[in-house]
Formats: structure tokens, sequence, C-alpha cells
């Protein structure tokens, strides 16, 4: 049997009615971060 490494990986998605955010975390710390804006046709 092989044993697999613990990955401590987040991601987070805030969705919001105007923009979205989502956001990466890798062992508690943030790595990467977006900011998605929706129109009023979405």
């Amino acid at each position: 049997m092989t044993m697999h490494p613990k990955r401590d990986v987040v991601i987070v998605i805030n969705p919001g009615s105007t923009s979205s955010k989502i956001a990466l975390f890798k062992a508690g710390k943030m790595v990467a971060e977006r900011t998605l804006n929706h129109s009023l046709a979405e």
C-alpha cells in the first residue's frame, strides 16, 4: 500500500451579488486570490 503525504489545501469561494472572491490556501497561508465581477445580466 502506498502512503500519500497529507496536503493541507483549502479553496475558499465567497459568492456575492456583484462579485465573487476565490482564494487558495496551502498550509494555512494564502497563495492565490481572485475577484470575479458579475455583470448585471448575470
